[in-house]
């Protein structure tokens, strides 16, 4: 007995791909500045290693703690202007590390688009998908 069946292909909307590539160049560079910065702070900027890492320590808790209200603020905004208001902070912060390297407030911009665009990402991949059902 031969049976074939035939696999439904998924097809995912142009907006699943676009969300889904922005958040991987996103990825990239927030990785890519992560593993550097606190050689960065150190050797560059002429911080010691405690005050190197005491910086990218409290960078990575707020990147943990805002997303509660960056949530909040996503949700009052809407997805479309959260998402642009996002890669501008994100866009501004990162130009900021590599433009103006003594930049004080670089991780204040790079926090704020970090955390405005990570709660907006998965929640309108899944509403998508979600509609799609």
């Amino acid at each position: 007995m031969n049976t074939t069946t035939k696999k439904e292909k998924i097809k995912f909307s142009k907006a699943f791909w676009v969300a889904n590539t922005v958040e991987l160049f996103e990825r990239a560079a927030y990785y890519g500045v992560f593993i550097v910065i606190t050689l960065y702070l150190s050797r560059i900027l002429g911080f010691n290693d405690i005050q190197a890492a005491t910086i990218a320590g409290t960078f990575s808790a707020f990147l943990y703690f805002l997303p509660t209200f960056a949530g909040a603020l996503a949700d009052k905004i809407g997805f479309r202007n959260s998402m642009l208001l996002a890669f501008s902070l994100l866009t501004i912060g990162y130009a900021g590390l590599g433009l103006y390297p003594t930049w004080s407030s670089q991780p204040d911009w790079l926090n704020t688009g970090q955390q405005q665009h990570l709660p907006d990402c998965s929640k309108v991949i899944s509403v998508m998908e979600l509609s799609r059902s």
